[in-house]
């Protein structure tokens, strides 16, 4: 047993493992080994604290942003790509917060709610549980049942990788999904491009690099995106696709149980 105040970042790393097998599972050929306990799923509190890691609200946001447009021959600006002033455990491009966390085990599947979800009065109750650290209680008051039962990932490819089936969501294990929503992003980033402050002019790479629906919008026209290819002030479709995934990464399944 290692004590914990002696216990360094270097020595987590060296003894880090992943651990699949849990109580109650049963592991087949040819390693056939089945467990001699009854499935044990996480409590209560151990699930609170899980979902908070996940999706919990922990306060507002710095925002520490400019937000007066910028004067001429400046970069100061542009901190209206803001669009919600909430802080939470998981990252989110503008506090778009466009995470939603399902959880489903043995006793049912529930959605956990986003900043956006609540009514604004509700925000600094929310605030107080976090920091004053009553995670079941913020916990039970975030998430909404959806369904009585557990609900089941197709157990097929591209859902489920084969060797992935055996341990996952099976009872007794507690299932995390996490699910990003990118319309609200995609959107604000493309109001944020076509901004005064950055008036990129937007162009089509897989049809001739002609405009993408916005050559009325340009100087050359009266408008305010700089269509002067030479300045470098354009943007491609394909590069703006991956600037508005990137902002966010695929969410990802994460199943815990008791070992």
């Amino acid at each position: 047993m290692v004590n914990k105040e002696d216990y360094s970042l270097i020595e987590a790393m060296l003894r880090r493992r992943s651990c699949r097998f849990g109580k109650g599972m049963k592991l087949g050929s040819p390693l056939d080994y089945q467990s001699q306990y009854l499935p044990q799923p996480l409590t209560l509190e151990q699930e609170a604290l899980l979902g908070f890691a996940a999706s919990g609200v922990t306060g507002y946001a710095l925002a520490e942003l400019p937000y007066a447009p910028a004067a001429v021959g400046s970069t100061g600006s542009g901190g209206n790509i803001m669009v919600n002033f909430i802080g939470r455990t998981v990252a989110s491009a503008d506090a778009i917060h466009g995470v939603t966390v399902f959880i489903t085990n043995d006793q049912g599947t529930w959605l956990l709610k986003r900043p956006q979800d609540y009514l604004r009065t509700e925000i600094p109750s929310l605030i107080d549980m976090s920091q004053n650290r009553r995670f079941v209680e913020l916990y039970e008051r975030s998430r909404i049942k959806i369904a009585q039962v557990r609900v089941d990932v197709p157990r097929r490819l591209p859902y489920l990788m084969p060797f992935n089936g055996w341990a996952a969501n099976v009872p007794g294990t507690t299932y995390f999904l996490a699910v990003n929503e990118l319309s609200a992003l995609y959107i604000n980033v493309l109001l944020a491009m076509f901004s005064e402050d950055v008036g990129f002019f937007m162009v089509d790479e897989r049809n001739g690099y002609r405009p993408a629906g916005v050559e009325k919008f340009a100087k050359s026209k009266g408008g305010h995106l700089e269509d002067d290819l030479t300045k470098e002030s354009f943007m491609y479709i394909g590069a703006a696709e991956t600037y508005s995934r990137n902002s966010y990464r695929p969410g990802s399944r994460v199943l815990f149980t008791k070992i």
